[in-house]
């Protein structure tokens, strides 16, 4: 049986994905609705409105339609669980990945861009998951900030954050910066 080591003092027990894990099997979640494991702990996240429901499921469409008109073996996600390291557990609004039918989550491997829509979590989005995403080297990742209409792009991953980056109105084409063939036309999203 494997013993905790003696503790002289108190100190917070960081939760892995393992935990995480037993914990959402067991229903221990399911009054909270969506909620992500970073950096250990356990974070609720904000009821989704209709608005930002609706705007995250048609870019998913578009970016799944641009996709298999290009024949790319990635195709686009809503919800999905994305493991990032082992006390990272996120749940971004969007990715698009390499699909698969095995019980794993997705992780870096399987991505090309996360994507994140942000009604009243721009702030989070920009900072703390933007670090997280360049730090565990993210390839791509976009903010849709639905306040001010705008796409915030990043790219070239390092750990200290994204060397590239642009932002640009979501009211248009939009072409992803690392699959340069990926563009969706934003227009009637908003």
């Amino acid at each position: 049986m494997n013993m905790p080591p003696s503790l002289t003092e108190p100190h917070r027990l960081k939760l892995r994905i393992e935990d995480f894990t037993i914990l959402d099997r067991a229903g221990v979640f399911d009054a909270y609705g969506k909620v992500e494991l970073i950096d250990g702990v356990i974070e609720v996240m904000n009821a989704e409105f209709r608005r930002h429901n609706h705007i995250k499921n048609d870019l998913t469409y578009r970016l799944r339609s641009a996709l298999a008109a290009l024949g790319s073996p990635y195709k686009a996600f809503c919800e999905a669980s994305l493991a990032l390291s082992e006390h990272n557990l996120l749940q971004p609004d969007i990715i698009v990945a390499i699909g698969g039918t095995d019980s794993r989550y997705y992780e870096i491997d399987d991505l090309a861009i996360v994507i994140e829509v942000a009604d009243s979590t721009a702030v989070r989005d920009l900072g703390l998951k933007c670090a997280m995403y360049a730090a565990q080297g993210v390839s791509e990742y976009w903010v849709v900030a639905l306040p001010t209409g705008e796409v915030h792009q990043f790219w070239e991953p390092g750990v200290d954050g994204f060397a590239a980056r642009r932002t640009v109105p979501f009211e248009g084409e939009l072409t992803s910066a690392t699959m340069s063939e990926l563009t969706i036309d934003g227009r009637g999203i908003l």
